[in-house]
């Protein structure tokens, strides 16, 4: 016989009991969520942690993480995926809006010979200008994923495609 859980009771007000109802029977939200949503449900009705395995067909951990989280902060909040940022961004507000003020002006203004930005020219172009812009052209990380830096010789497979009017050295 299996075990009673030693969590507590998610008790369910009827607003949020409806919309979980609707949330779980949806074919167009989020997999997750209506995963979630029915896993709320479930355990509202106190079934096991191992009937709801069965009748969903989800795993443990994720119903664990999801009934803990709606207890600990409410039904909301065990629906949704928990926001984490793995590492500090690497670029900085003020180099985001100049990359983005780049991007908005047509590669001729700025004496290239394309007539649309390429996601690689782009790219190169603000590499090759960053530092005289006042930002650090250096990214720790480009090294550890191979990346090139915009001096560096790669191999021909790898080599961005050429702009109008270019050669390759």
């Amino acid at each position: 016989m299996a075990r009673k859980s030693g969590r507590a009771v998610l008790v369910l007000s009827d607003e949020n009991r409806t919309k979980l109802c609707d949330l779980a029977a949806s074919r167009t939200a989020a997999v997750r969520e209506v995963e979630r949503a029915g896993v709320l449900l479930k355990y509202a009705e106190g079934l096991s942690i191992s009937e709801i395995q069965r009748q969903l067909g989800v795993s443990r951990p994720m119903i664990y993480k999801c009934i803990d989280k709606a207890l600990a902060a409410g039904v909301q909040q065990g629906l949704m995926d928990t926001y984490h940022r793995p590492h500090e961004p690497e670029i900085t507000e003020e180099a985001k809006t100049w990359v983005v003020s780049v991007a908005c002006v047509k590669p001729k203004e700025l004496g290239l010979a394309a007539e649309l930005w390429s996601i690689s020219a782009l790219a190169r172009y603000v590499a090759e200008h960053a530092v005289e812009a006042g930002f650090s052209a250096s990214c720790p990380r480009r090294q550890e994923h191979g990346l090139a830096h915009p001096g560096r010789k790669r191999s021909e497979a790898a080599q961005d495609p050429l702009l109008p009017g270019e050669t390759r050295p």
